[in-house]
C-alpha cells in the first residue's frame, strides 16, 4: 500500500471517528497506525506490541486498526475479534468506545418479508457472565452474519480453556482474525494462565495479534512479538499529548509498630500513619495553592477556595478508610461551613459502588478520591491534578503505571493546577526512586520475576488489622520532570561519564600499574594521550583501527603486540567487574569493534558482551559465558529460529557451546560469515 493509499485510509478512519466520538486521530496515532499497516503490507500479518503512555489513546488506535482491516477487506462477515483486557472497569470502557465507534457501520441485507433490511456490520459483546459457555457457543455453533468483537478478560479465556478446550471441536476457531491484548503487563504471562494464552496466540487464521501497554514487559515481547511502535511519556509531554511538567515531592516513611503481630508495617493499617499522611497531603496542597493565589492573605486557608483534584493510592482498604476519615476531619475543621462528605470520596472493592464514586469524582471540579485497587488501570480523569502514592512500590512497572494517572492533559484551564503549572506527585513511600527507570520500562526492558509483587504494587491489600505505631515522614528536595530538565540531566550525565572514564584512565595508579607490568613509560603515555585527545573531540563518530591509533600516537608498527597488551589492561580497568558491550568499549576508547575484539583476552570474556542473540521479538547482548544458558532458555520455549552473531575470533568457542545444548537436536544448525568479513553467525531453525 502506497503513501497516498494509507493517507486516504486514515482520512476515511478520521471521518468515522468524527461522526461517532467527535474526535480525529492526532499525529502520533496516525503514525502508529501507518507503522502497523505498513508491517501488514510487507509481511502479510501484524504481530507485536504497541507501546504508548497512559492517556495517549491506544484504544482508539486499536479501533482504527479494526476499521482499516475492514476497509481493506481483511475482515468479513462471521469473522471474530478477541479484545482481552484484565479488569471489569476497562471492559466497560472498551465496550462503550467500541459500541459508539462501530454502530455506524451498517449494510443492507435481503430478507424474506422485505426487499432489504439494514443491519449492523459489527456486533460488540462484553462477556461478563457465563463466559466459558458463551465462548463455547461462539467458537462452535455460532453462525451470525456480523463481525463479532468479543471483549473479555484473560482470566475468563483461561477458564474456558480449562473447561472446554478441544481444538478439533472448535469449528469457529478459524474465524478468529484479530487478537488485541490490552494491558499486557498484567496476568497474561503468569505461570498458570500463560499456556491458555499461548493457545489463543496460535489461532491459525489471525492476521493481527497486537499487545497494548504503556509498560510492556519482556515476557510479552518474547511471546507476542517486538515493539512495533513506541511513544515515550517524555516525548508525549514534549509534544503536548500529555501535561508538560510533573513536580514530585519525594519522601520516605519510617514506621515502628508498637504491637507484635507477626507482620511488617505494610501488612497492617497503622493509625498514626494514616493521620500523618492526611496532614502531609493537605499541607502540600496548601503549599501548591499558595503559588496559584500569591495575593491570598496568610490568615486564609487556600483550601477554602478550592481543593485540587487529588487521587490517593493507599496500601490497604483499611488504611484507605482511615486516611479518608482523617482528611474529612481535618477539612471539616478548616472549612466549617461546607459539607466535605462529597469532597472526600472512597473507592475500593469494599465500598458499595466504587465505580459510581469514581464517576462522581470525575464530574466534580475539586475534591480528593482515596482508593486502593481502582487506580492502576482504567482511571482516566484528565483533570486530575495531584497523585499521592501512599503505599510502597517495589517494581518500576507498578510505579510508571500509577504515575501515568496524573499525566493526562487537562480539559479545563480555569483554576486547574495542572493546566496553569504542572501535575503534582506526592510520594510518601520512596516510590519516585523509580523515575530513573521510566524510559527502560517503556522500552520493555523489565521482566516480571514475581507477579505477586506487581499485583501488590497495582492493587494494594484488602482488609488488614489496625495497629498503633511510631511514624516519621522524611522529606527530600522536590524536583521536576519535563523534557527540558531531562535533556539537561542527560547532557550533564554524558559529560560526567566522559570525565569519569577519562579520569579513570588518567589516574596515576593506572599509569603506575601499567609501568610496573613492564610497559614502556613513553609508549603508555603516547597511547593514553591519543585516547584522551579522541575522548575530548566533539565529533567522535570516527573510530580508529589499531594501526590508525598507533599512527596517531606516533608509535611504530613494530610495537603492535605491546600496544595490544596495554589496551587489554585499559579495557580491564574500564570494565572493573562490570559486563559491558563492545559498543561501550568502543565509545570510551575510540577503536572500532573489529579492533577491540583483537585485544579482548580470554580472561575478559565473562566481563564483556560480545555475542548478539536474536529470536522472535528479542535482541540480547550476552557474554560467551552466558551464551549457553541464554540460548538454551530460548530454545526450550519452542522458538522457530534463533540467530547468534559473534566475532569470527571466537567461532570455535561459540560453535562448541551451541552444539552441546540440550535442545539442539530439534534444530538445524548452519554457520556463515557476514559481509563485513570479521563477524559470523549461526542460524538455528526448528525442524520438528
Amino acid at each position: 500500500m502506497g503513501t497516498n493509499g494509507l493517507d486516504d485510509l486514515l482520512d476515511w478512519i478520521n471521518e468515522r471517528l468524527g461522526q461517532t466520538l467527535g474526535i480525529e486521530l492526532y499525529v502520533r496515532q496516525k503514525e502508529a497506525l501507518k507503522k502497523l499497516l505498513q508491517r501488514l503490507h510487507n509481511s502479510g500479518a501484524i504481530r507485536g506490541v504497541l507501546q504508548m503512555p497512559t492517556g495517549a489513546g491506544k484504544t482508539v488506535v486499536a479501533a482504527g486498526l479494526i476499521m482499516a482491516l475492514y476497509r481493506m477487506k481483511l475482515l468479513h462477515e462471521k469473522d471474530i475479534i478477541f479484545y482481552l483486557t484484565p479488569r471489569k472497569i476497562l471492559r466497560g470502557q472498551v465496550e462503550g468506545s467500541f459500541g459508539n465507534i462501530f454502530q455506524i457501520f451498517k449494510r443492507m441485507y435481503p430478507v424474506e418479508a422485505y426487499p432489504m433490511k439494514e443491519r449492523r456490520v459489527f456486533n460488540v459483546q462484553n462477556l461478563q457472565k457465563e463466559v466459558s459457555e458463551r465462548l463455547r457457543y461462539y467458537l462452535t455453533t455460532w453462525q451470525g452474519n456480523e463481525i463479532l468483537i468479543l471483549i473479555l478478560t484473560p482470566q475468563g479465556f483461561h477458564g474456558f480453556i480449562e473447561e472446554y478446550w478441544n481444538a478439533d471441536k472448535l469449528n469457529n476457531i478459524w474465524r478468529i482474525r484479530m487478537i488485541i491484548m490490552d494491558e499486557i503487563h498484567r496476568v497474561y504471562f503468569g505461570p498458570e494462565i500463560v499456556k491458555s494464552i499461548e493457545k489463543l496466540l496460535q489461532a491459525p487464521s489471525s492476521v493481527c495479534t497486537i499487545g497494548l501497554s504503556a509498560t510492556p514487559i519482556k515476557q510479552a515481547i518474547k511471546r507476542i512479538g517486538p515493539i512495533l511502535y513506541r511513544l515515550s511519556s517524555l516525548q508525549a509531554m514534549k509534544e503536548g499529548i500529555l501535561v508538560g511538567r510533573l513536580k514530585i515531592y519525594p519522601m520516605n516513611t519510617w514506621t515502628r509498630l508498637k504491637e507484635e503481630i507477626g507482620r511488617d508495617e505494610w501488612e497492617v493499617a497503622v493509625i498514626e500513619r494514616a493521620e500523618k499522611y492526611s496532614e502531609k497531603i493537605l499541607e502540600k496542597l496548601r503549599e501548591e495553592l499558595r503559588t496559584i493565589y500569591p495575593r491570598l492573605s496568610p490568615e486564609v486557608d487556600p483550601l477554602t477556595i478550592r481543593i485540587p483534584k487529588t487521587l490517593v493510592v493507599a496500601a490497604s482498604t483499611t488504611e484507605a478508610d482511615e486516611i479518608a476519615l482523617n482528611l474529612t476531619r481535618f477539612l471539616s475543621a478548616s472549612i466549617p461551613n461546607v459539607s466535605v462528605n462529597e469532597l472526600v470520596r472512597v473507592a475500593h472493592y469494599r465500598v458499595e459502588d466504587p465505580v459510581n464514586e469514581i464517576s462522581k469524582f470525575k464530574e466534580q471540579n475539586q475534591g480528593i478520591l482515596v482508593t486502593v485497587n481502582m487506580a492502576d488501570m482504567g482511571f482516566d480523569d484528565p483533570n486530575l491534578e495531584v497523585l499521592v502514592i501512599a503505599r510502597p512500590m517495589s517494581t518500576p512497572i507498578g510505579y510508571v503505571q500509577v504515575r501515568g494517572r496524573v499525566l493526562r492533559k487537562p480539559k479545563v484551564s480555569s483554576d486547574n493546577l495542572k493546566a496553569i503549572k504542572y501535575a503534582v506527585l506526592i510520594d510518601l513511600t520512596g516510590a519516585s526512586r523509580h523515575e530513573k527507570s521510566v524510559e527502560k520500562v517503556e522500552l520493555g526492558e523489565f521482566e516480571i520475576e514475581d507477579e505477586n509483587k506487581l499485583k501488590r504494587d497495582l492493587e494494594g491489600a484488602g482488609e488488614v488489622p489496625q495497629v498503633h505505631g511510631e511514624v516519621e515522614i522524611i522529606e527530600d528536595k522536590p524536583f521536576e520532570i519535563s523534557p527540558e530538565t531531562i535533556q539537561k540531566e542527560r547532557e550533564v550525565a554524558e559529560i560526567d561519564k566522559l570525565l569519569e572514564i577519562t579520569e579513570l584512565l588518567k589516574e596515576w595508579q593506572t599509569y603506575e600499574r601499567l609501568i610496573k607490568k613492564g610497559f614502556s613509560p613513553r609508549l603508555v603515555k603516547s597511547l593514553l594521550d591519543a585516547i584522551f585527545q579522541w575522548s575530548r573531540n566533539s565529533n567522535k563518530e570516527k573510530l580508529w583501527s589499531l594501526e590508525e591509533l598507533m599512527k596517531h600516537a606516533k608509535i611504530p608498527k613494530s610495537r603492535k603486540m605491546e600496544v595490544k597488551e596495554i589496551l587489554a589492561e585499559i579495557i580491564r580497568e574500564i570494565l572493573d567487574g562490570k559486563k559491558e558491550t563492545l559498543d561501550f568499549l568502543c565509545s570510551n576508547i575510540g577503536i572500532d569493534p573489529k579492533e577491540i575484539v583483537e585485544v579482548v583476552s580470554e580472561d575478559l570474556l565473562d566481563n564483556v558482551k560480545i555475542v548478539l542473540v536474536i529470536s522472535r521479538g528479542i535482541k540480547e547482548y550476552v557474554t560467551i559465558g552466558d551464551l549457553g544458558e541464554v540460548v538454551q532458555r530460548i530454545l526450550k520455549e519452542g522458538i522457530d529460529w534463533v540467530l547468534i552473531r559473534y566475532p569470527i575470533k571466537f567461532e570455535r568457542l561459540v560453535y562448541s557451546i551451541t552444539a552441546k545444548l540440550g535442545e539442539i537436536k530439534r534444530y538445524w544448525l548452519t554457520r556463515d560469515r557476514m559481509r563485513n568479513k570479521w563477524m559470523a553467525e549461526i542460524l538455528l531453525v526448528r525442524w520438528w
